[in-house]
């Protein structure tokens, strides 16, 4: 049965691609037919998924254009033909604030560092000032991987981190040093669950804060996928991430879709830190000593002080000096 509600999407998806080409010619009778078909099939393919696991990123793909009538945006470039049709347009985005580019050109082993901000989060980016942002190069929020890819062509790692998050940028360093040559087309970041099962995030959520309906997330799981306040990504997977995206339905969480859905589609790998050490503690941090073993920390989990952190970040704290090395895993290997 499963096999046959595939074949139904994977034809009603043909059909509306075909519409698409009709639509230079009027043809609104057509559309208003395929609209209704798109209708009938859904409803009947729908009970069906229900349940079942995560089916991958094609099987998502023709279920969610399906669903929502999506049409190819035939008058946007392909950023990688191969990969299908536009659905998204992620190039054209107007920035409300003048941006400068990089500055020179990045090595293997440079670091943009994008902190996502919402308008209305002053307190927080006060706080960002205050501490490490005189180690970070630029703040941009929305359109960040398109912004980078046009700007800064050939840095090193893209480090995105939420505005109240903040990052050991000596530990970043770390990583970079470790990574620069071995970390091609991957995305370093951690999760509560590697490991368990085969899948290392708990399933959809249907109600609360991140719910979301049977229509739109029919299946039992999500994609293995990095917590999302804080990841790093090599600068190798800006560009195929970004045309992930042109031809990839959106869903509302970032985390997911940007590190879960996208990645499997253009074959990035992701790795979770595993061990004493962690991309982002869990927990709250009371002193310099515990913050060492991590790259972030949650701001408002954290009673460490500001002039304390500010050391940290100086190099005059004397928890800083000793090394620590940061171990990464995939569900089920261990990278050192």
């Amino acid at each position: 049965m499963m096999r046959n509600v595939q074949v139904m999407l994977g034809i009603l998806l043909t059909l509306w691609i075909t519409a698409d080409s009709q639509l230079k010619n009027h043809t609104n009778d057509i559309i208003h037919v395929l609209n209704e078909e798109r209708k009938v099939l859904y409803s009947y393919a729908a009970p069906y998924l229900l349940d079942n696991p995560y089916p991958g990123v094609e099987k998502y793909t023709h279920y969610e254009m399906a669903r929502l009538g999506m049409l190819p945006l035939v008058n946007v470039k392909p950023l990688i033909p191969k990969l299908g049709p536009v659905i998204n347009d992620v190039t054209s985005f107007k920035y409300p604030i003048t941006v400068s580019s990089c500055r020179r050109s990045p090595t293997s082993r440079s670091v943009f560092i994008a902190v996502i901000s919402a308008t209305e989060n002053v307190l927080n980016r006060e706080k960002i000032r205050k501490t490490w942002k005189n180690h970070v190069t630029i703040v941009v929020g929305k359109g960040l991987l398109n912004w980078v890819n046009a700007n800064c062509p050939g840095v090193g790692f893209l480090l995105k981190a939420d505005d109240d998050i903040c990052v050991n940028v000596y530990n970043l360093a770390n990583i970079v040093q470790s990574y620069h040559l071995s970390g091609n087309l991957t995305i370093f970041g951690c999760s509560h669950h590697v490991g368990i099962l085969a899948f290392n995030n708990w399933g959809p959520m249907r109600e609360g804060q991140h719910k979301i309906t049977l229509d739109a997330w029919p299946w039992s799981s999500y994609p293995n996928y990095i917590n999302g306040p804080v990841y790093l990504l090599h600068g190798s997977t800006v560009l195929p991430l970004l045309a992930a995206i042109q031809t990839t339905p959106m869903i509302p969480f970032e985390d997911v879709y940007l590190t879960g859905i996208c990645p499997e589609k253009v074959g990035i790998k992701t790795l979770f830190s595993s061990g004493p050490t962690s991309m982002l503690a869990l927990g709250s941090l009371y002193s310099e000593y515990e913050a060492r073993n991590y790259l972030a920390w949650n701001d408002w989990m954290s009673s460490l002080p500001y002039k304390k952190v500010d050391d940290l970040y100086r190099g005059t704290s004397d928890n800083v000096t000793a090394s620590v090395k940061f171990h990464f895993r995939s569900n089920y290997s261990t990278f050192p």
